[in-house]
């Protein structure tokens, strides 16, 4: 065989091996590839918040209750309203509770407990003015209306009339004077108006009043505590800005004492360590709030 005719002959073999090989790859997939393919990883699991899942589906197997009353025409009066109105602002609807609390309202129209409920729902749809007007029409109704009182007095607050609201604070605070939520709703003003003496004064009435009474449900004392260590916390942050370290420092370790998990008390507690100038504990503390707030995202969702 001669030279041009070997050459021709491992050109044809190269050329039939060239168009297999494409041929294949674009129409074959090899079993022994296929079956080395990884499976698709499934998505991470995300917690759930089992007890305001079941809290929630018994909020609105009442709802369905009280509708079901309604629409039957039976034994309908204010208070069937009023109830379903509750459940629908605990979920925060608020337009059917303002609808439900109205109707309540046109049954009952002396009812302070109505008004006051619809007043929190305008609250909910920032209709300031009308919450003021049922707060008003609640107080008129019943003067000796404490959370009237506290609740018009943190919405005085948000609309920047500070005497009105320190005022109505006071006033709440006459009527009930272990209203610990109204004392630390007053040291929050005092704070956000930089009279840091004064916040601390009200910070901690707010913790020396937080007082459970003999009846508390679980739910009641769970909410004592988490305002308990609210004002733990405040009165802390009121430490660290006049730069009483030792006591901010002794503030915040109850707080995380009494609660491992509280993420916002790990990341001041981080602040109060550097202002120390302990490094080394203020990026753990900064740490652990990290991770903290991941799980607490998760289990949110």
């Amino acid at each position: 065989m001669n030279k041009k005719l070997l050459i021709a002959y491992l050109l044809a073999a190269v050329l039939v091996y060239y168009i297999i090989h494409v041929y294949r790859s674009h129409h074959v997939v090899p079993a022994a590839v296929a079956t080395k393919t990884a499976p698709v990883a499934a998505a991470p699991e995300i917690p759930v918040n089992k007890e305001a899942e079941t809290m929630r589906a018994r909020n609105q197997e009442l709802i369905n209750k009280y509708s079901a009353q309604i629409k039957s025409g039976k034994d309908v009066d204010g208070d069937v309203y009023y109830q379903r109105g509750l459940l629908y602002l605990s979920l925060q609807q608020y337009r059917v509770a303002i609808q439900d609390f109205s109707d309540a309202i046109r049954l009952v129209p002396d009812s302070p407990s109505a008004f006051y409920a619809r007043a929190l729902a305008y609250q909910g749809e920032h209709a300031l003015d009308l919450a003021i007007a049922d707060l008003n029409a609640a107080i008129k109704l019943k003067a000796d209306f404490a959370e009237a009182y506290n609740t018009r007095a943190a919405i005085y607050d948000d609309q920047g009339n500070t005497d009105n609201a320190i005022n109505d604070y006071k006033n709440a605070l006459a009527i009930n004077a272990n209203f610990d939520q109204a004392y630390f709703n007053l040291g929050v003003l005092y704070e956000k108006q930089k009279q840091y003496s004064e916040a601390e004064a009200e910070f901690g009435n707010a913790i020396s009043h937080n007082i459970a009474v003999a009846n508390a449900t679980p739910s009641d004392l769970a909410a004592s505590k988490k305002r308990l260590l609210q004002a733990y916390i405040h009165r802390a942050g009121v430490a660290l800005l006049v730069n009483d370290l030792n006591a901010a420092l002794k503030d915040i370790n109850y707080v995380i004492d009494s609660d491992p998990k509280n993420e916002i008390a790990y990341r001041l507690r981080a602040n109060i360590y550097n202002k120390m100038g302990n490094t080394a504990d203020s990026l753990a503390d900064k740490a652990t709030a990290d991770n903290l707030s991941m799980q607490n995202l998760l289990e949110q969702h």
